[in-house]
C-alpha cells in the first residue's frame, strides 16, 4: 500500500523519537490524540462529564443531553426536561445515572436495546423536587448519591433518602478510597458515615475554600481547591495537620502557585499513580509521585485549545477531556511524539538528527530545527 508523501514526515519523526535515548515522556511535540468538535458529534458545544460503561461505550454530559459514542456513531439521549446533562456515573450493574437541572435519572434499554432516559423524579417527595442543578453523582455498590445545592440524595432499593444543607449550600462530593466526602459551604469538609454527615477533624478549615478534587496519597489526602491552591491533610499519632502543598519543596511551591494563578478545576489519577490536573485558564499538567511534571497537555501538544471541565481515565486506556468546545481523547500511555506540516515542517523527510539539545529534520524544502523542550512549564 502506498503511503501519501505528506505522511512520511509523521511516520519517520515518530520512529526517530522512539529509538532515540532519553526522549520518551520528556519531548514537546504533538501527542497522539483525537479531537471531536461540535461539528463531528452535531450537538452542543460544551461538555461537562465523561464516563464509560462495561461494554466500552463512551458517554458525555453535553449541553443538549447525554451523548453516546460507540467508536463509530454518535447518538443523543435527551433528558426528560431537555436540560444539559451535568454529571454521569455508572454503577456496578452497568446502569448509567444522569444528573441535570431539575432532573435526575438513569438510562435503561428499550425493547430494541437502545438506551433511553428514565426519570427518577416520580420517586421523590414533593417537598424535595425543587432541587435545582445536580452537580455530582457517586455510585457505591448498589447505592447512588446525587448532590444539589440544597440536598444530598441517596438512591437505594428504588427509593430516596435525603440530607438537607443547614448552612449556605453543598458544593461537591468526592469518592476517596470508597468513602464519600462532601463539602458544605459555611461548614467545611464532611464524611458520610452510618447514615450521617459528620464534619471531619479540622474540616472547618475548608468552610469557604471550594474543593474540586481529593486524592489519597498513602495515609494522607491531597485536597485540591479551585482558587486557594493544594493542601496535604494528614492524621498522624492522633493529630491532624493541614499543610499547603507549597510548603513541601521548591517544586511543589511552583505547582501550587500555578493552580492558584490559573484556577484548578478537575483532576484524575492515571497510569503509574500520576495525576492529570486541569486548570481553567491554562493547561493540563501531569505530575508523578515526586511532583515532577512529566507531561503537559495544551494546544501545542494536542493541537486544540479549550478549558477542560472534566477528565476521565480508565486503566490502560486513553485520557478523555470534556471541553468547553468539544471532547478529546489523548493517548497518555504512548511514548511517541510527532511533528507534522502544521508544526512547520514541509516537504518529504529525508533525514533526522539530534545535536546539542536540538532536533533537526532535513526535507526537500530545507533543514528545520527545534529545541528539545522540557515539559517543566515552570522553567520559563
Amino acid at each position: 500500500m502506498d503511503v501519501p508523501k505528506r505522511h512520511h514526515i509523521i511516520l519517520l519523526v515518530i520512529i526517530f523519537l522512539q529509538i532515540s535515548s532519553g526522549v520518551r515522556g520528556q519531548e514537546r511535540g504533538l501527542l497522539l490524540s483525537k479531537y471531536y468538535s461540535p461539528k463531528d458529534y452535531k450537538q452542543g458545544v460544551q461538555n461537562w462529564s465523561v464516563t464509560q460503561d462495561k461494554r466500552g461505550v463512551m458517554y458525555f454530559g453535553n449541553a443538549n443531553g447525554v451523548m453516546e459514542y460507540d467508536g463509530v456513531n454518535w447518538r443523543l439521549i435527551k433528558v426528560a426536561n431537555n436540560s444539559s446533562a451535568r454529571c454521569l456515573s455508572v454503577n456496578e450493574n452497568n446502569v448509567l445515572f444522569v444528573g441535570a437541572f431539575g432532573e435526575l435519572g438513569c438510562l435503561l434499554p428499550n425493547k430494541k436495546g437502545e438506551l433511553l432516559y428514565n426519570s427518577l423524579i416520580p420517586l421523590l417527595d414533593n417537598e424535595h423536587v425543587d432541587f435545582g442543578e445536580i452537580w455530582d453523582i457517586n455510585c457505591f455498590s448498589d447505592s447512588v448519591f446525587f448532590l444539589s445545592d440544597k440536598y444530598l440524595f441517596l438512591y437505594h432499593n428504588n427509593k430516596f433518602d435525603y440530607w438537607e444543607s443547614k448552612k449556605e449550600r453543598f458544593y461537591l462530593t468526592y469518592n476517596v478510597n470508597n468513602n464519600l466526602y462532601i463539602q458544605e459551604i459555611g461548614k467545611g469538609l464532611l464524611k458520610f458515615e452510618n447514615g450521617s454527615l459528620n464534619l471531619i477533624e479540622k474540616g472547618e478549615f475548608f468552610t469557604d475554600i471550594r474543593i474540586h478534587s481529593i486524592f489519597p496519597l498513602g495515609e494522607k489526602l491531597l485536597i485540591c481547591t479551585r482558587s486557594d491552591g493544594f493542601f496535604i491533610y494528614e492524621k498522624k499519632d492522633g493529630k491532624v495537620s493541614i499543610k499547603s502543598l507549597g510548603e513541601i519543596s521548591g517544586q511543589t511551591k511552583k505547582i501550587n502557585e500555578y493552580f492558584i494563578k490559573h484556577s484548578f478545576y478537575h483532576g484524575v489519577k492515571i497510569h503509574n499513580n500520576q495525576l492529570a490536573l486541569a486548570s481553567i485558564t491554562d493547561n493540563i499538567i501531569v505530575v508523578d509521585q515526586n511532583w515532577n511534571v512529566t507531561d503537559v497537555i495544551d494546544s501545542k501538544s494536542i493541537g486544540i485549545k479549550g478549558s477542560s471541565f472534566y477528565l476521565y481515565y480508565r486503566e490502560n486506556q486513553s485520557l478523555w477531556l470534556a471541553l468547553d468546545n468539544g471532547v478529546c481523547h489523548v493517548d497518555v500511555l504512548s511514548p511517541f511524539r510527532y511533528w507534522n506540516e502544521e508544526s512547520g515542517i514541509h516537504g518529504t523527510l529525508s533525514d533526522v538528527a539530534i545535536q546539542n539539545n536540538y532536533h533537526y529534520a532535513a526535507t526537500g524544502s530545507g533543514v528545520y530545527w527545534t529545541p528539545i523542550k522540557s515539559t517543566d512549564i515552570f522553567s520559563n
